[in-house]
């Protein structure tokens, strides 16, 4: 039931990407087409709309996705915290800056693995 949801997803959202590579993206890892580059085409759309940005959006998202990101891990691992790094609502105290650092820490984990990707490009 969830594989063919996941093919009509993948069949309907997804038109551009060839049989082969559906079938790769469905079903289990397909070494051969992996090894011939056909498991890397679902990602040229998105690569292709990321190079037609400004710089100012791309670091815009760049922001949202470490916001979330960084807020996700802080509020997972908040009760785990002492008392005064967590967070209360609507008061500014040291668990917001804890949270901000969580989100700090992200974004730079996004900006080293841009850098590291675009090292293996070259």
């Amino acid at each position: 039931m969830l594989r063919q949801a996941v093919r009509y997803y993948t069949a309907s959202i997804l038109p551009s990407i060839s049989s082969r590579a559906q079938r790769c993206y469905t079903d289990a890892p397909c070494q051969k087409e992996a090894a011939a580059g056909i498991f890397g085409r679902r990602w040229r759309p998105l690569i292709f709309t990321m190079s037609r940005m400004s710089p100012r959006t791309k670091r815009w998202i760049k922001y949202l996705i470490a916001i979330v990101m960084g807020n996700g891990v802080y509020f997972s691992l908040q009760s785990h915290f002492p008392p005064a790094a967590q967070h209360h609502p609507y008061h500014a105290d040291l668990g917001m800056f804890v949270d901000l650092w969580f989100c700090v820490a992200v974004y730079g984990l996004i900006e080293l693995l841009i850098l590291l990707a675009q090292r293996i490009r070259r």
